[in-house]
């Protein structure tokens, strides 16, 4: 057992790259405006966490960033895959060990690889992987056809993206004969990722954030008088008015919306939904679909169960646009007519309230 004065010392997350970036980035924020930070104390001191904010415009990420920074930690981003094929902002992330939501993986279904009945799938030992560790494959053969195949041998896997991998081992074995219904499983291939020399893609990446910070801080300029935004902001105000003599304190408010700004009134007013689910668009699509089904019956069984002050619909939805899209959820509709009444309709929304016999 190692002694405590031997255990390792935890790495320092605002290394030198890290602030000399931020001596770039936070400066040109700070001129385009003025930032109040709530329930900063939520960010842990030490340890992965997830922060998820609301997205309305291209510069909200450096604005969540400077969140992140100004309370300790370092910032980095998991986002769509295609943002990292950007020409300046897609080195800029890369260089901060960022992840794309939606990378390019292996299927990790069986998957027919040659004109003999032959499946194989391909697993990954792990998820995500930082510098210097090592990365295992696993590869598993079935044969579904009658005759025995020989010599069946996996092809080195091939590598795509920004990083780079050297192989260390496998596949072992290296070729094998299959009898019928067989199934064999190769065992891990392995590559260490390859080390970043002193740095260089890093401070290489520096001018890349720079510019990322003019053209996004130019685009939120521009975007700051989207009228838009100032439409959500302005319905966001009146649900938040219109709530607030409606629900008695420690109720709950369940809202069906996707973007249109029911979450945010609900976030300014302190309330909590009595169900999951802070969106709507999936009771609307494939509904013959038993998932979607699943779905929309335990929404209903929630607000039975849950028995919400208010129920606040918006206008703006997706894929069925308006409130004529409830009619298409008749145990929705049966629970409306039986227990809430119409009490408000603003514009692009509307509130639901309990009745008092129901």
């Amino acid at each position: 057992m190692a002694r405590a004065e031997d255990a390792p010392k935890p790495a320092r997350e605002k290394t030198f790259v890290w602030r000399f970036l931020a001596g770039i980035i936070i400066p040109a924020l700070l001129v385009l405006g003025r930032y109040t930070f709530r329930n900063a104390e939520k960010i842990p001191a030490r340890g992965a966490f997830i922060l998820t904010p609301n997205h309305y415009t291209d510069f909200d990420p450096l604005v969540a960033a400077y969140a992140v920074w100004k309370h300790g930690r370092v910032p980095r981003y998991l986002a769509k895959a295609s943002l990292f094929k950007v020409p300046v902002l897609g080195a800029a992330m890369r260089s901060g060990d960022d992840g794309p939501l939606d990378a390019a993986v292996a299927n990790p279904n069986t998957q027919l690889v040659s004109n003999s009945p032959l499946l194989a799938a391909l697993r990954f030992t792990t998820d995500a992987s930082t510098v210097g560790q090592t990365v295992r494959a696993r590869m598993t053969v079935r044969n579904r056809g009658g005759v025995t195949l020989v010599n069946v041998t996996p092809s080195l896997l091939t590598v795509s993206g920004g990083g780079a991998l050297s192989p260390v081992s496998g596949p072992a074995p290296a070729s094998l004969t299959l009898a019928p219904a067989a199934v064999v499983r190769w065992r891990p291939i392995e590559w260490p990722r390859v080390l970043d020399l002193f740095g260089a893609r890093r401070i290489a990446a520096m001018t890349a954030w720079a510019l990322l910070v003019l053209v996004l801080g130019a685009k939120g300029v521009e975007a700051l008088d989207a009228p838009w935004i100032a439409q959500k902001a302005r319905r966001v105000s009146a649900i938040t008015r219109d709530l607030r003599p409606l629900v008695p304190a420690g109720a709950t408010v369940q809202v069906m919306d996707t973007t249109a700004g029911g979450i945010h009134a609900l976030l300014r007013l302190g309330l909590r939904q009595p169900t999951r689910f802070i969106y709507d668009f999936h009771f609307f699509h494939d509904v013959d679909d038993p998932r979607i089904a699943s779905l929309r019956a335990e929404f209903v069984d929630g607000l039975e169960r849950g028995r919400p002050a208010a129920l606040v619909v918006l206008e703006e939805s997706w894929p069925e646009l308006g409130y004529a899209r409830l009619a298409a959820f008749p145990e929705l509709v049966r629970l409306l007519d039986r227990s809430f009444t119409l009490a408000v309709t603003g514009e692009g929304y509307r509130i639901y309230a309990k009745r008092s016999d129901s």
